[in-house]
């Protein structure tokens, strides 16, 4: 925390701790009673992001009553960018558990993302595939994309294979699935290619030599599922001629290129 208020409580005291409760206690009321304030959901996540890159904070934080009520929120009530601030925040905190608790804390916040993914595509196999992608089934599936976001950034050269087996390994797969239909639904498939870019920039170059080459072929068959589904970009229009959703168009197909290229990137570099 800030010098100001550590001069006044100390570190690792009953009256820092005091802080650090009160602290978590705002965030979870910001985000909870106000989930609707875009502003708000970031300020309050990006304070528990903070908190939770103390070491001295992180370890305090998986007891706090707060923190079981936000696990508990659904993904699809936040924003992108605080969903993500906020999945950081809970996977540093479980990571800074202690050795024995370590891997029950982690477990615990993962599992709760395979139920909730499990949750939103249940009854959508075969002919009712792209009930997904209707609300508000897809937009819980966009929020667990933001989770797993988060989390991989949480994941520290210590941590990275521990955090890859608990979020990054059982989920990928699922959304690799989920690119044909949304592809079939005419939904962008950015947020999906996302999560495999963001786990690869995250975690790759501190995972072991098993644990990349399982990343490395999971990202490669979503490339070819993005490959056999996708339509390719249409051609570009006449000279003068081109509207605003041809402008559209070309920015999607210039962010789906993007979000292939760099976890193809962090690939090659390793």
């Amino acid at each position: 925390l800030c010098p100001p208020l550590l001069a006044a409580w100390g570190r690792d005291t009953a009256g820092g701790a005091a802080l650090l409760t009160a602290c978590v206690e705002a965030a979870a009321v910001y985000l909870l009673r106000w989930r609707g304030e875009p502003a708000l959901a970031r300020a309050a996540c990006s304070l528990l992001a903070s908190l939770a890159r103390l070491s001295a904070a992180a370890p305090l934080m998986p007891s706090l009553p707060a923190t079981r009520r936000l696990v508990e929120l659904p993904a699809s009530t936040l924003p992108g960018r605080a969903q993500r601030l906020l999945y950081e925040a809970l996977c540093r905190a479980a990571l800074a558990a202690a050795d024995d608790a370590r891997a029950a804390a982690v477990g615990e916040l993962c599992a709760t993302l395979r139920a909730r993914l499990v949750a939103a595509t249940d009854g959508c196999a075969g002919a009712n595939a792209q009930l997904v992608c209707q609300e508000p089934r897809v937009s819980e599936v966009l929020g667990i994309c933001d989770c797993v976001r988060g989390a991989a950034r949480a994941g520290t050269r210590r941590h990275a294979a521990a955090v890859y087996d608990a979020v990054a390994a059982p989920l990928l797969p699922a959304f690799a699935s989920l690119l044909p239909v949304f592809a079939a639904a005419g939904r962008s498939p950015v947020p999906l290619l996302k999560t495999f870019r963001d786990v690869a920039t995250a975690q790759l170059a501190f995972l072991p030599a098993a644990h990349a080459a399982a990343l490395a072929t999971a990202s490669a068959e979503m490339v070819a599922a993005y490959a056999r589904h996708v339509p390719p970009p249409a051609a570009p229009p006449a000279a003068g001629a081109a509207t605003a959703a041809d402008d559209a168009a070309e920015e999607e197909s210039y962010r789906q290129l993007k979000s292939l290229l760099e976890p193809a990137g962090q690939l090659a570099s390793r």
